[in-house]
């Protein structure tokens, strides 16, 4: 819980911090893996990111000490729990990890290694909204990134459907987070900055706030709305958070700056 609360703070390094401290027999092992690769992901240190991706994802049995697994085992009702378990892990764990590759490939813009992939998480995607939303986020991106529009349009729907049955607003924003981001891939620069306005106003944690300021000012760079991007661009700056986008903002503030 504190290794999350330190990520979406924008803590970047004492959320690592607190995953890298999580043993790998323990039940929490996977989820503080993926929560060091979307770290080092936004500090743009992506070959830790694929590196902490490098797991066998867990069964259902580290869920269970070895002599409550043995007792849960020894009856047809425990053995049968157990297998349940390990059915619908099997649809969360594997693909979970998956769909994280995929969004480090979408940041290197290694669409081909993106989409292969995400094609492997859909063999054993289990229902799971949240799970569901991620995929279809990671996937109209890396569409987006190769021109593909029609395809990028079926998955931004997909999330669309997703959210008006779930209407979260984590999963608001990362609707029009992913949606904004994939449209300025395919230089709809006026769609972007409305999809991305939406994921401003929706936004909660310092880390989305930061992820979407920046995209905004992208998008209005690539717009030619110079103005406007400088003016964003200094907000992520602003922000203490340890990020690659905080050090391109700079850099790009600095290429503007009179001489």
């Amino acid at each position: 819980a504190l290794a999350l609360l330190e990520y979406y703070c924008g803590h970047l390094d004492e959320a690592l911090a607190q995953a890298q401290a999580v043993p790998a027999g323990d039940a929490q092992y996977d989820s503080m893996r993926s929560l060091m690769a979307l770290a080092y992901c936004m500090k743009g240190d992506f070959e830790k990111a694929l590196q902490a991706l490098s797991f066998e994802p867990a069964d259902a049995s580290k869920f269970y000490s070895p002599s409550g697994l043995k007792t849960l085992s020894e009856s047809p009702e425990g053995a049968k729990l157990i297998a349940l378990q390990r059915i619908k892990l099997a649809g969360v764990f594997p693909p979970a990890r998956l769909i994280l590759l995929a969004q480090v490939y979408v940041a290197l813009e290694d669409f081909e290694n993106a989409d292969r992939a995400l094609d492997q998480a859909e063999k054993s995607l289990g229902p799971e909204p949240g799970l569901q939303m991620s995929y279809c986020r990671r996937r109209a991106c890396s569409l987006a990134g190769q021109g593909k529009s029609k395809e990028t349009e079926n998955y931004i729907e997909r999330m669309r459907a997703i959210v008006r049955e779930r209407p979260k607003r984590s999963m608001l924003w990362e609707t029009h987070f992913a949606t904004g981001r994939s449209y300025l891939y395919l230089r709809r620069f006026n769609d972007a900055l409305a999809e991305l306005t939406e994921a401003q106003r929706s936004a909660l944690h310092p880390i989305e706030r930061h992820a979407t300021v920046y995209l905004i000012a992208r998008t209005h760079e690539a717009a030619g709305n110079q103005r406007e991007a400088n003016a964003y661009y200094q907000i992520v700056v602003a922000d203490s958070i340890p990020s690659q986008m905080r050090e391109q903002a700079a850099e790009a503030l600095a290429r503007r700056a009179p001489e």
